[in-house]
């Protein structure tokens, strides 16, 4: 217990340090919606500040750098007036993942209003022994990154690395996908019919190529065909 209260205390001095979070002090020139408005800039001023480095940890594995789960949920209490953990969806498995849901739900605390921030991970569950035993450790493991993913939609004081989702879509966007041969094969198949298709000038040498290459039609290449064979029976009914 003592030591959940220095760390609340710690995380709160930091937090306040950072970004000199004030006791609210009413401005007699100012009216209510002013200084409301004065109010919600300096809170999107907190959030958008960057987090303490005292609360960042470095994961010695793999080397990037995060804010423990047990740290972003003080951060939580000192920044707004309340908060909870909800799970809008059950777990879902999907080839051998868990992905899991969770939302955290805040009190804003000038606008006193209900906000929802989203988050999912997902884990592999790795079977322990035998075909129909598996083993569970991962599912609060998975629980505890959607909480941390959700976080990061509240500001970037709750992100210990600036480019971390950029960083993700970058590697999966320009890794190199495999296409297996029978795909290839198909889409070289398909680009020689589009070919054929543009270079007919009868509806007779039209039809021959459906006719032959029916199996290997798709959406593209149908569309294609029937904006031809539209053509040039407009053609032939003029001559």
């Amino acid at each position: 217990m003592n030591e959940q209260l220095d760390l609340f205390k710690d995380v709160v001095s930091e937090v306040s340090r950072l970004t000199q979070k004030r006791p609210k002090h009413k401005n007699a020139y100012r009216s209510k919606k002013d200084q409301e408005e004065h109010e919600l800039l300096d809170f999107k001023r907190i959030l958008n500040q960057q987090p303490p480095p005292k609360l960042i940890k470095t994961n010695q594995q793999f080397g990037n750098k995060y804010i423990p789960l047990q740290v972003v949920e003080q951060m939580l209490l000192a920044i707004y007036d309340s908060y909870g953990i909800e799970q809008p969806f059950a777990p879902l498995y999907i080839e051998g993942q868990l992905i899991y849901f969770v939302n955290i739900v805040v009190t804003h605390p000038i606008l006193k209003t209900r906000e929802t921030y989203s988050g999912t991970a997902s884990v592999p569950l790795i079977p322990a022994s035998g075909p129909f035993k598996w083993n569970h450790r991962n599912v609060p493991g998975a629980e505890s990154f959607a909480i941390l993913n959700a976080s990061k939609k509240i500001g970037q004081i709750f992100r210990a690395e600036t480019d971390d989702y950029a960083d993700i879509m970058r590697d999966h966007f320009e890794k190199k996908q495999e296409v297996p041969e029978e795909d290839k094969a198909k889409a070289h198949m398909k680009q020689r019919l589009l070919k054929m298709i543009a270079s007919k000038k009868t509806v007779a040498s039209l039809q021959k190529i459906s006719d032959d290459c029916i199996g290997f039609l798709d959406g593209e290449v149908n569309n294609a065909y029937s904006k031809k064979h539209y053509e040039l029976t407009m053609k032939e009914k003029k001559k």
